[in-house]
């Protein structure tokens, strides 16, 4: 076999581990937990091994029915919870606002310390 085929065990992610340890602390199966959470064991297998990504909708359908937070499962998975993105989204204008302002302080503070530097000519 050549050494950059992949094999067909992966290693499990950071939320792969975490549904495995749910798994064994609540003696389920993924098939039990695939069929709470509206997805067949063989996509939750992949799921866990990196091979799919998941939504945001099946992370917070897999954070509602084991009780695991929806916010860390996608911080395990690298994905930005809804919230988040709708909070960023919904406040941008006001976040540019804020930017814009304190770019003008620090323009202005430039300004007034380098002002007061008195000028020397190399002759």
């Amino acid at each position: 076999m050549c050494d950059d085929k992949p094999t067909a065990r992966h290693e499990r992610t950071p939320l792969g581990k975490a549904i495995d340890v749910w798994l064994a602390e609540n003696n389920q199966t993924k098939v039990e937990l695939g069929k709470a959470v509206g997805v067949t064991a063989a996509y939750l297998s992949h799921v866990c091994r990196g091979r799919n990504t998941p939504s945001s909708a099946l992370l917070v359908r897999l954070a509602e029915f084991t009780g695991l937070d929806a916010i860390v499962l996608h911080q395990l998975e690298g994905i930005m919870p809804p919230e988040i993105y709708n909070y960023v989204v919904d406040n941008l204008p006001r976040f540019i606002e804020m930017f814009e302002s304190e770019l003008a302080e620090a323009s202005e503070r430039y300004k007034t310390t380098y002002s007061s530097i008195p000028s020397t000519s190399n002759h």
